[in-house]
């Protein structure tokens, strides 16, 4: 239950830095930031990481009004597609939820350097599984306990 809570506030922490780095406001008008959640095979009827992970989502949309979407991945192959719907959209931040996609976020955080990145419970990786240490990639670890 803890780790649970842990990755919701997570979420919404990552959420709350990306508010702040943007900016809240452009020429009088407030923008609404645009989120990708990209799940892992599971689901989001998993009862674990990919379900607490919408419900962050889901907090940080009633909270912080913003536009959170959810593309549910149901083999590893569309773990780069999906990522790459989110960020060819131009959303503010795309986030993947495991660390099953630590190699296809990468992948497509390198491609596109003017999107925000992150990675729950995994590292922005390539295929190799080499650190990327890339700029605009975010990794998310959450102690177990």
């Amino acid at each position: 239950m803890v780790r649970s809570k842990l990755r919701i506030f997570g979420l919404v922490l990552v959420t709350l830095m990306l508010v702040a780095a943007c900016g809240s406001s452009t020429g009088g008008t407030t923008k609404t930031f645009k989120i990708g959640l990209v799940t892992d095979t599971g689901g989001l009827n998993d009862k674990s990481f990919n379900h607490l992970a919408f419900v962050g989502l889901t907090k940080a949309k009633d909270e912080l009004h913003i536009q959170g979407d959810v593309i549910e991945s149901k083999t590893g192959d569309e773990y780069v597609p999906n990522l790459t719907n989110f960020a060819t959209k131009n959303y503010d931040l795309v986030i993947g939820n495991g660390f099953l996609m630590q190699p296809a976020i990468g992948t497509v955080a390198k491609t596109f350097p003017n999107i925000h990145f992150a990675i729950v419970d995994g590292a922005c990786t390539d295929d190799k599984f080499a650190d990327l240490k890339l700029a605009n990639c975010q990794d998310l670890f959450f102690k177990e306990q």
